[in-house]
């Protein structure tokens, strides 16, 4: 099986696999918790403007909320050791150790379905990720000039996201840093993957661009 193919099938029984711990332990309380946190909250209500709202508090409470879902995969690993599959296996470890960052995007196969990033967080590192349309955007000159924040699902032969990226133009570099300094310093919680991801989630909201339009 090449690498396209493996990332597909991967893709299908992660999206099925994470609806499923979802679906079993995440309550109507912990989206609140996590909308508050992220600044979705207006009075009593959770205020989600769309389904990609949803998905990023969904994300941000399996893998970054330290409260009391914390460690929720490695819980559903432990607990499901019996009946889950290798290839659920795979994905839960391939979560356990899955990171957040923010890169710059230097170049995309469409043929490979494959994107080069550069880790602006860790030493410009390049990382090649598998995202079939991400990698659909083949002009280079338009690649070249973004910036992506996305949780980086590292297995042995490809990385994937977890389905969540913010995208902006590279030409706010600058104002970007300035923004998320900002935002970082009146965290007052969390660890650093955390705030991360709060922070960016915020500039998202001011300053991000939708992948149509890289």
């Amino acid at each position: 099986m090449n690498v396209v193919n493996k990332y597909i099938e991967y893709r299908k029984i992660e999206k099925t696999l994470v609806q499923g711990i979802i679906d079993a332990n995440i309550k109507r309380s912990d989206i609140y918790k996590a909308g508050r946190i992220l600044g979705l909250v207006d009075g009593n209500k959770v205020v989600m403007n769309n389904g990609y709202d949803t998905s990023c508090v969904l994300d941000f409470l399996i893998n970054e909320y330290n409260g009391e879902v914390n460690m929720i995969l490695q819980k559903y690993l432990i607990n499901n050791i019996n009946t889950i599959s290798f290839v659920e296996n795979e994905v839960l470890k391939a979560y356990a150790i899955s990171y957040t960052s923010f890169f710059q995007a230097k170049s995309s196969s469409a043929e490979k379905c494959s994107i080069e990033l550069l880790d602006l967080f860790n030493n410009d590192n390049k990382v090649i990720l598998t995202d079939i349309a991400i990698s659909k955007i083949t002009l280079q000159t338009r690649i070249m000039k973004t910036l992506l924040f996305t949780r980086i699902v590292p297995f042995k032969e490809f990385n994937m996201t977890s389905g969540i990226v913010f995208a902006f133009d590279i030409r706010n570099e600058r104002l970007l840093a300035s923004e998320y300094d900002k935002i970082y310093e009146n965290l007052s919680s969390g660890d650093e993957s955390m705030k991360r991801f709060i922070c960016f989630f915020k500039l998202n909201k001011k300053f991000g661009i939708t992948t149509k339009n890289i």
